[in-house]
């Protein structure tokens, strides 16, 4: 077999993504209850900005970007971070795909 993962390269991974979605963690913490109440350590939390990448095969890539400075924080910034975070998984991500198809995977 040949080394694919050498193949994989960002054009590849971008063709790849069906969907992107972006959330900080308070928003998950926050809206993925059932009460709304506020979350503990929330404002650690606004500065934890997430990227979750769902790929055309179904898999997921998840990419995650921290501020440690509450007055640097730039959600653009931190947005365009965890998704790169999110493509550079996905390429082990498609990696590992190609790898358990080569073996009879499914």
């Amino acid at each position: 077999m040949s080394n694919k993962f050498h193949e994989i390269t960002n054009e590849y991974v971008e063709a790849s993504v069906a969907s992107e979605h972006y959330f900080t963690a308070y928003e998950g913490a926050k809206y993925g209850r059932i009460t709304r109440d506020e979350p503990q350590g929330s404002e650690s939390l606004k500065l934890l900005t997430l990227c979750v990448l769902v790929l055309r095969n179904g898999l997921t890539s998840l990419g995650a970007n921290a501020c440690l400075d509450p007055s640097k924080h730039n959600p653009e910034h931190a947005r365009a971070l965890a998704r790169d975070v999110a493509i550079h998984q996905a390429k082990g991500i498609i990696a590992f795909h190609w790898k358990d198809m080569d073996r009879g995977g499914k």
